[in-house]
């Protein structure tokens, strides 16, 4: 035998307490919060659709979860009935006809030959289509309107409803039957989640369905064709499976995400290269080109430049909502912030007075790429140019990757400096060169044994240049709100409050652990002790009560905005928001048993309702249930697996420290 072979017999005791099914035991002990809330409260895979007997969730308060129609308010992208997200038995798949349904429509659009129909062969294909999709899915044609096939009012209803938040595509030359046929097949299963619970079924199996095409390597074998189709529908598709817990949502989002960053760095998306060719192009046909020629090109550049920010947007709702990583900084974009929304959204007009106003449009901060300002809002000595509501709030969203970076581990400063270096952050002068040593008074370490001491200047002053350009931004809202006339721009700016907000919350919050103890309490599996002790000390730490006062903030703001007859659409950072609030608040008052505060110079936290909920132990449930009250209120009363988790937290208690 080889002395490097392994003998059986003698490892025999090592495999037995490591069997394979104690190593899957264990692995599947070790998941992540993200991937129990998948598990917990949305659908893993399309034998939902067969196996599913009652809804998932009861009703939290108001509403019909089997209602077939849309009531006639305004929805936006969270307002979709819980039997269209989650059907009943009664539209359960239990006959091939909807799947047959599915895959004919999946077979005409992933065809070689797909983007070479004409027009016209693939808008009669899909009004015949559609008769087979109203009679699979009991959906029916009478709720289109006039003059359209039922696909076509699918899409009509993401116009009107979703791609008011995601403006991937311009009114000036939008044609359905024009689109790369998967494009039109995700527009549509994102329309059918506006049109009541039987198009819901269509829209989720959709969804389910065609997102296993996209995450094909196609992209990686065509590169003489024009891909912007595919990184559109890959993002449409990632952000629907977040807006409407779809089935494995999380795991999809950042698996198309990834894919979208790789496609979109291949495409050179977020690269001036392009843009700075075009434009010459776009000027040097002034005198040679038709209006409706130059307006084309200015179109095709626009689209490559909300796709990119999208991407950007895209991964950073993710990262936000799963408190991982981003895949894309703001500093990667040499591009200017969208332009001209004017032309981009609005109707249809004459390609001469298009140009007009783009010509026009000087909007401030357009003159300038989003790294540039990026970098201006990172100096603690620049002063932050001004900026309209949209671009304020992408400004924020590219504010996300340093906050990520002193937010992921709460416990940094402590190992390296022996405190929470985040709470002493001072002027940090320069130091005399002769008492530095590779990061180290030397001086003063000829006069002691023990471990060298360390002031991490440097980490201090990245974190003193992030808290810097938080201040700017939040300096500059007097301005920018001056801006925000539209209920567009209204919701820019809501949206960057409410991930200002999230910022300071995170960089306070062990978010992770809170959230893997709620987890695994739902789940009924055990909680470390470590977790639990660190989690009740931070409850009783500056930091906590900082953390709590934002979560706080943040459902005043949300419950506020919800209450005025002209409420503006919120997106997806307000369910976040909600998510980690309604966590963080339980486990803050689980770590008080009075309604007292630590303080006894400080007021008690409550929410701003009329009631003054305070946060404590003996009102945790009351908190919770605002917070679930909130989710059914931004939402038209219908049905959300994040306010299903806060709901179930209702049950659960912070656990004790074990002593033992």
């Amino acid at each position: 035998m080889s002395q490097h072979s392994f003998d059986l017999d003698q490892t025999s005791g090592v495999l037995a307490g490591c069997n394979f099914e104690g190593a899957e035991a264990f692995m599947a002990d070790m998941e992540g919060w993200p991937w129990m809330h998948e598990n917990l409260y949305l659908p893993t895979d399309m034998s939902f659709f067969a196996n599913l007997e009652d809804p998932l969730r009861p009703q939290i308060s108001g509403g019909d979860p089997t209602a077939s129609e849309v009531p006639e308010t305004d929805v936006d992208a969270f307002s979709i009935p819980r039997a269209a997200q989650h059907p009943t038995k009664e539209r359960a798949v239990t006959t091939p006809g909807p799947l047959q349904a599915i895959q004919e429509l999946l077979s005409f659009a992933t065809a070689s030959n797909a983007s070479c129909r004409s027009h016209q062969s693939r808008a009669q294909f899909w009004s015949s289509m559609s008769n087979q999709i109203s009679e699979a899915f009991a959906c029916p044609q009478q709720s289109a309107a006039q003059g359209q096939s039922l696909l076509h009012y699918f899409g009509t209803q993401y116009v009107q409803h979703f791609g008011t938040l995601w403006p991937l595509l311009s009114p000036q030359t939008l044609d359905l039957n024009a689109l790369h046929p998967q494009l039109f097949l995700v527009i549509t299963s994102i329309g059918a989640m506006y049109c009541g619970s039987a198009a819901g079924n269509y829209g989720v199996m959709m969804h389910t369905k065609i997102r296993r095409s996209l995450i094909n390597a196609l992209d990686l074998e065509e590169d003489d064709c024009d891909l912007t189709w595919l990184a559109q529908a890959r993002l449409l598709t990632q952000v629907a499976a977040l807006y409407f817990g779809q089935p494995r949502a999380f795991t999809y989002a950042q698996h198309i995400g990834a894919l979208l960053v790789a496609q979109a760095r291949k495409m050179d998306l977020f690269s001036a290269n392009y843009m700075l060719g075009a434009q010459k192009k776009l000027e040097g046909m002034k005198s040679t080109a038709s209006d409706r020629d130059r307006l084309a090109v200015w179109l095709q550049m626009e689209a490559r430049r909300r796709l990119a920010f999208g991407i950007f947007r895209g991964d950073t709702y993710t990262s936000v909502l799963l408190h991982t990583k981003p895949l894309i900084s703001l500093e990667e974009i040499d591009l200017q912030f969208p332009m001209c929304d004017t032309v981009w959204r609005g109707e249809k007009m004459e390609p001469s007075l298009c140009l007009q106003m783009i010509d026009n449009d000087h909007t401030f901060g357009r003159d300038m790429w989003a790294s540039d300002i990026y970098h201006i809002a990172l100096d603690r000595n620049e002063a932050l140019p001004p900026l309209d509501p949209p671009a304020h709030e992408l400004l924020m969203f590219g504010l996300q990757y340093p906050v990520w970076r002193f937010s992921r581990d709460q416990n940094r400063f402590r190992r390296l400096l022996g405190n929470d270096g985040i709470d002493e952050i001072a002027h940090l002068a320069t130091r005399n060169k002769r008492r530095r040593l590779h990061g180290t008074s030397f001086e003063h370490e000829t006069y002691r044994v023990d471990s060298a001491t360390r002031h991490m200047d440097d980490l201090k002053m990245e974190l003193e240049r992030l808290k810097s350009a938080l201040e700017k931004w939040e300096h500059a809202l007097p301005l920018v709100k001056t801006f925000a006339r539209t209920s567009l721009e209204k919701s820019s700016l809501m949206s960057g409050l409410l991930l200002f907000h999230l910022s300071y919350l995170r960089l306070d919050a062990p978010l992770g652990s809170l959230h893997q103890i709620q987890y695994r309490l739902v789940d009924h599996r055990s909680v470390d002790n470590d977790s639990v002790v660190s989690v009740r000390e931070w409850t009783r730490s500056t930091r906590g009560r900082r953390a709590s006062q934002r979560a706080c903030d943040i459902w005043s703001m949300i419950s506020r905005e919800a209450s005025n007859e002209n409420s503006i659409k919120f997106n997806l950072l307000a369910f976040i928001g909600l998510h980690h609030g309604a966590v963080l608040l339980w486990a803050y008052a689980g770590g008080h048993d009075t309604s007292q505060s630590s303080n006894v110079d400080e007021e008690p936290l409550a929410l701003a309702d009329p009631e003054r909920t305070v946060i404590s132990k003996l009102q945790s449930s009351d908190v919770l249930r605002k917070f679930v009250g909130l989710y059914d209120k931004i939402s038209s009363g219908r049905w959300s697996s994040f306010a299903q988790a806060a709901e179930a937290l209702m049950k659960e208690e912070l656990p004790e420290v074990n002593h033992q």
